[in-house]
């Protein structure tokens, strides 16, 4: 792995729009002529619209006891104003349009549940819903309860969702969230029984954005050890050029994107008498399953046993061998459904195919983070040693304390920097300021 800049990474290659159909593509044209938003962050986002409406109906399988749903946590990268927000909104419309009939069905069933149970026992309705936003990990076990095929968290900014996770136990809501990436059964344990909830097979689905600076964020509290940043597929492509185009966005595309995705809601579902979801199984093709073994063990394995590669980008590789089957369901449900075809019966070699190109683009691009926080984590240290050498060397020519640390203020060092790299308190250091 290249650490020397971030500019090893400039050209890396853009999302590969070309696994798509044709609807998907020029809806994403259309976007990027008209509205100058980015493609890269389009184009994941198409891949985390459609995984959170198939949800838990489906899985893949690999092998016998190798099973994996279509579950992705993405982030796009890329700072304030590169139109982060604009580009997740114009793929996520029609989910928040689904989302909201939702909420509207709700609603109705709800007062007319409130107006006849007063003469009988009618059945109370149960509020479903598609995405979620911001919530706690305990906000989140009774709308998954209520919504067995699962939900998609979505942040513009992903940030809240870290620091979430340390708002109130920490520790115990990063292992939910690890456990709902592998759909692990989930439970709560409360004082009261009515607080009490089991999840067996929690499908939640992440997608937001997140600024460059705050990157190393996702990795502090042994996130980047644990395997928690591991998880999280990474978009962060070259600026786009801004520019300025009178050219409004037709009609037609809207429309035809969004039938697009409202296709995926009348797949085929087998619920159980209990409302829950007992997924339908879809094997790999004989050359499909062919070419997964053969991609497993030249891309992945290959990199793995390579011992001068860094324990973190191998935890991202071992990642990215569950992800290629994950991605090869979605892309063919969009390759089938997507194009008015049956549900597919089986995942064949042109999805798989597609998939190690998607592989490719988010290993790429994982890299591109982690090159991004080591060289801000070089400059930070190489900034904290030079601080420490004017220091000393302030002593040394018999200065007072005092005197240094005015000096270094002088120098342009704030406060809490001076206060980190001499291990004292901020309070300590304004005192010696004055």
């Amino acid at each position: 792995m290249k650490t020397s800049n971030e500019n090893d990474f400039d050209n890396v290659k853009p999302f590969p729009l070309e696994i798509f159909p044709e609807v998907v593509r020029n809806y994403i044209k259309g976007c990027t002529e008209c509205l100058n938003l980015v493609p890269d962050f389009m184009g994941v986002s198409v891949l985390s619209a459609v995984a959170s409406i198939i949800g838990n109906s489906y899985q893949i399988k690999v092998k016998e006891e190798w099973l994996e749903r279509p579950i992705l946590w993405i982030a796009i990268v890329g700072y304030s104003g590169v139109r982060k927000t604009p580009s997740l909104k114009m793929i996520i419309d029609p989910l928040q349009k689904i989302d909201k009939r939702m909420y509207q069905k709700y609603c109705k069933e709800k007062n007319q549940y409130d107006s006849e149970k007063e003469l009988g026992s009618p059945s109370k309705p149960i509020p479903e819903q598609l995405i979620v936003g911001d919530t706690t990990i305990e906000a989140l076990f009774p709308i998954l309860k209520n919504n067995p095929n699962g939900v998609l968290y979505y942040r513009d900014e992903l940030i809240g969702w870290i620091n979430d996770l340390t708002r109130y136990s920490k520790g115990s809501a990063e292992q939910h969230w690890l456990s709902l990436y592998s759909n692990q059964s989930i439970r709560l344990n409360r004082k009261t029984t009515e607080d009490n909830l089991r999840i067996d097979n929690p499908f939640v689905n992440v997608l937001g954005g997140i600024q460059p600076d705050v990157l190393s964020k996702l990795f502090e509290d042994d996130r980047g050890i644990n395997g928690f940043t591991s998880r999280i597929l990474f978009s962060y492509p070259s600026d786009v050029k801004r520019t300025i185009s009178n050219k409004e966005l037709p009609s037609s595309l809207i429309a035809e994107y969004d039938n697009f995705i409202n296709r995926f809601l009348y797949i085929e579902k087998n619920k159980e008498e209990n409302e829950s979801i007992h997924p339908i199984i879809l094997p790999f093709s004989t050359s499909a399953k062919q070419l997964f073994l053969e991609w497993d063990e030249n891309f992945i394995n290959s990199k793995i046993n390579d011992e001068k590669l860094p324990e973190i980008v191998k935890s991202a590789l071992s990642k990215l061998e569950a992800l290629m089957p994950r991605l090869a369901l979605v892309i063919q449900f969009i390759d089938d459904i997507g194009l008015q075809k049956p549900e597919p019966t089986e995942v064949g070699i042109q999805a798989a195919k597609k998939a190690i190109i998607l592989v490719n683009y988010f290993y790429t691009n994982s890299l591109k983070v982690q090159s991004k926080i080591q060289d801000k984590g070089s400059n930070k240290k190489g900034k904290e040693t030079q601080l420490l050498r004017t220091f000393s060397l302030s002593l040394i020519d018999g200065k007072t304390k005092e005197e240094a640390i005015r000096q270094l203020i002088n120098d342009g060092y704030g406060n809490n920097e001076i206060a980190r790299a001499l291990q004292k308190s901020k309070t300590t250091i304004s005192f010696w300021n004055k």
